[in-house]
């Protein structure tokens, strides 16, 4: 659904949950319930994120060689995302409380290790 643009699927996210929420938790909407911003927030993120799609396809021709034949390209989307992680990091570390955030720093760096070993080992 990303690509109906951000502010489409904002409203179809809000739209749904309400739709599916009870009687009860739908009168809530609007006035302070958690599950009013967040699936628009979701949405939108996943439509940012479905926007590479096209500018990578518009500009470049993406696959297996795009390193070797655009790496400013490449190096620069690479970059631009470790740099918005660096910031989110750096904006949510107060917002977390820090008996969660060891446990998912630790979950989360294992997989990634797991997952780049078992890539590694099946080329």
């Amino acid at each position: 659904m990303s690509g109906a643009g951000a502010t489409i699927v904002s409203l179809l996210g809000y739209a749904v949950e309400r739709n599916l929420a009870t009687k009860e938790k739908q009168a809530e909407f609007g006035k302070g319930s958690i599950k009013g911003p967040a699936p628009p927030e979701t949405a939108n993120n996943e439509a940012c994120t479905g926007s590479f799609v096209p500018l990578l396809t518009l500009n470049v021709s993406p696959g297996p060689r795009m390193m070797i034949d655009e790496p400013q390209i490449f190096w620069s989307v690479i970059m631009s995302m470790f740099i918005g992680n660096l910031v989110l990091l750096i904006l949510n570390l107060p917002l977390i409380p820090c008996s969660y955030q060891i446990p998912f720093i630790l979950f989360f760096t294992l997989m990634g290790l797991i997952l780049a070993r078992t890539a590694r080992q099946s080329f």
